[in-house]
């Protein structure tokens, strides 16, 4: 046998010993189970009770950081940020998308807080509203800032649409509360009404209200 041959046959155990352990740990990384805890629905990064766990596959979970107003622009850059850090820009404090929920549960259950979830898309008119009137709002952002804050843009990944789904998302904007990490969103007062045919924007002091009605 030739020599680099048998050289490499030395190794070769090791290399396929150290290629399943890698392949474990990123897998282990990019997990959420879904568990049915006494009849709930929770969602967790930890293992469930047996036989209640479903296991939803974040391998492929997109890791945006600052989402484009350009709409369809986005959708042609968004395969460039899929490895990124689920932390939005400096300050803004938000998570992104189905990583930056799974770093929220961490969160949630480290420093018990609850979550805020806001869905939306880059192209949704009222999605901005509520951003510029509402979110930027100091008194707003002070009460938010009590919540580890989650973007979810369903339209960056077939994984970020189905847990949209599961949870329940329809439409844009949608909100989301969840009180800890061992419970599981739920959907808020819409943050717009339709009035004599128009949608209208909840009022500053009754988001301010209902925010803190879940703390």
């Amino acid at each position: 046998m030739d020599a680099r041959l048998k050289h490499g046959a030395k190794y070769f155990p090791q290399l396929v010993l150290f290629g399943w352990l890698a392949l474990l740990a990123v897998e282990g990384f990019a997990q959420v189970n879904k568990c049915n805890i006494n009849g709930k629905t929770v969602y967790t990064d930890k293992a469930c009770p047996e036989d209640t766990a479903e296991t939803i596959d974040l391998s492929k979970t997109s890791f945006t950081t600052t989402p484009s107003l350009a709409g369809s622009a986005s959708k042609n850059t968004s395969s460039a940020n899929d490895n990124q850090h689920p932390v939005s820009s400096a300050g803004s404090g938000w998570l992104h998308d189905k990583s930056g929920y799974i770093e929220a549960l961490k969160l949630s259950a480290r420093d018990k807080r609850p979550i805020f979830i806001y869905g939306y898309t880059d192209w949704c008119g009222y999605c901005k509203k509520l951003h510029k009137n509402i979110f930027d709002d100091p008194s707003v952002s002070k009460v938010m800032s009590q919540f580890i804050k989650v973007k979810m843009n369903p339209e960056h990944s077939a994984s970020d649409q189905e847990l949209y789904s599961q949870w329940g998302g329809r439409g844009y904007p949608t909100l989301f509360t969840q009180s800890s990490s061992a419970s599981s969103p739920s959907r808020t007062r819409p943050p717009f009404t339709k009035r004599n045919g128009k949608w209208v924007l909840m009022k500053k002091n009754d988001f301010i209200a209902m925010l803190e009605s879940k703390l």
